[in-house]
């Protein structure tokens, strides 16, 4: 099941009524939930990625590290960097269950 996520998100809950987790991602980037990974659609610079960037997550990594310190870059996966001519428009995770299509 793919859940999708809102802009301004900073914590989240495991289950119903469990202590929400807060995230060490950065504010202003929307994140969905796609198999076992966060995607983040930054749109500030963060840990050397630019924004604009989509980047990848383990979800167990983020949702288990106590600060962004306790994050890397190599925990990242880049999936999109912008370019000066080219820029994500969107990307989809409800037409595939193993595969993100990036536009």
């Amino acid at each position: 099941r793919f859940v999708r996520a809102v802009r301004g998100i900073d914590a989240v809950a495991m289950t119903p009524g469990s202590p929400p987790i807060r995230l060490v991602i950065p504010g202003d980037a929307p994140i969905d939930v796609f198999c076992d990974q966060f995607l983040i659609s930054l749109r500030s610079d963060w840990m050397g990625f630019v924004s604009g960037s989509l980047i990848a997550a383990p979800a167990l990594k983020v949702l288990t590290a106590r600060s962004a310190s306790a994050l890397a870059p190599a925990d990242f996966t880049l999936l999109f960097r912008p370019e000066p001519h080219l820029s994500l428009r969107d990307y989809s995770l409800a037409k595939t269950k193993s595969y993100l299509i990036v536009g």
